[in-house]
């Protein structure tokens, strides 16, 4: 395949995530006028929940070691 060809297929593919997306965010937003407020945050923690237990978004529930200098405070004494 040549450089053009790449560069082609590359730009449909871009197009058409974009197309994609388009879309996806069109039913998103038509979704959400049919909802109240509370729902459509249910619905988001319930997305962001199962991206979660996937992996998707990998999360650490403990504070990483804290690393760094004490500094003297000058109205400690």
């Amino acid at each position: 395949m040549t450089d053009l060809q790449k560069h082609l297929v590359e730009q449909w593919m871009l197009k058409a995530e974009n197309d994609l997306l388009n879309v996806a965010n069109i039913l998103i937003i038509e979704t959400a006028k049919q909802m109240n407020p509370v729902q459509i945050v249910e619905q988001i923690y319930a997305e962001l929940s199962a991206k979660i237990r996937r992996g998707v978004i990998p999360t650490a529930l403990r504070p990483s070691a804290l690393v760094g200098t004490v500094q003297d405070d000058p109205f400690d004494s």
